[in-house]
């Protein structure tokens, strides 16, 4: 009884979240259309990543969060695992539709608070990332594997970001582009090697090349190189990546057997085992 409630819970609040994301998404687009010309110089002047390529980027994980939603809710069955991912996504959704509503504030307040619900939120989305099966014989459907890892590489970006944003309001030297650019790299390699993650990769690739064109502005020719390379190398990480996962995706339905009725029907072996014991 405890885990259908727990089940029907989660179901609720994702469906609620996402929507809450989607709406933010469409404040966001239409503000960045109506208030933000194109040609106009940003007002926050950053060291990282121009404000086009972040908005960009926040749209595309709140498109993929939405439908990523859709597809958990589809799933044959709930509670076990799939609650608490779903639980883990609902509450990355509300903070992420947060961070948008309030990620253009220009004050020390706001960006404290920013910086506060942006690691709530990757923590979040790194606790249903764990959930995620990336394993030979089962697989995890591809939309909210890519919902996870674009949401984890925005919400590192845009750490990042509000973090030198914040350091520049004070006044003090806190990140070097080097060393975010290392970090991001870091992390490419090791969602590439062991996830086969490719749109975490691609996520970060378009970042990368964002800071290659702010160096550019400032005149950082070597900062600019560095950004490049790493962008180019997280590239084409993001196409092996994507190249192993679809032959091992081509696999698994080779594996399949025929009588299978879904094909995201055992997205967690756990949790027939958990509903079989509980109607047993």
């Amino acid at each position: 009884m405890s885990s259908s409630c727990l089940a029907l819970t989660s179901d609720r609040s994702l469906r609620v979240t996402s929507s809450l994301l989607c709406g933010a998404c469409l404040v966001s687009v239409i503000r960045n259309l109506y208030w933000h010309r194109p040609g106009e110089k940003d007002d926050i002047d950053n060291l990282l990543v121009p404000r086009s390529f972040n908005c960009r980027l926040m749209e595309l994980t709140s498109v993929l969060g939405f439908l990523a939603s859709r597809a958990e809710l589809q799933e044959l069955y709930a509670g076990g695992y799939n609650a608490r991912r779903r639980g883990y996504f609902s509450l990355a959704f509300l903070l992420q539709a947060l961070c948008m509503t309030m990620f253009d504030c220009n004050s020390t307040s706001s960006f404290l608070l920013v910086i506060a619900l942006l690691v709530g939120q990757l923590a979040a989305l790194l606790c249903a990332y764990r959930d995620l099966d990336f394993g030979p014989r089962f697989l995890s459907p591809w939309i909210i594997r890519a919902a996870a890892g674009a949401g984890i590489a925005w919400a590192g970006v845009a750490l990042c970001l509000q973090v030198q944003r914040l350091a520049d309001r004070l006044e003090i030297r806190l990140l070097s582009p080097s060393a975010v650019v290392t970090t991001f790299t870091s992390a490419m390699g090791l969602a590439v090697c062991l996830r086969y993650d490719w749109m975490l990769a691609a996520a970060i690739a378009f970042a990368l090349f964002g800071m290659s064109q702010t160096a550019l502005g400032r005149g950082d020719e070597e900062t600019a190189r560095l950004c490049r390379r790493s962008a180019a190398l997280s590239a084409f990480g993001a196409a092996l990546a994507l190249r192993c996962a679809f032959h091992r995706q081509r696999k698994l339905h080779r594996g399949e057997p025929a009588e299978s009725g879904g094909r995201w029907k055992r997205m967690d072996s756990s949790v027939e085992e958990h509903f079989a014991n509980e109607t047993a």
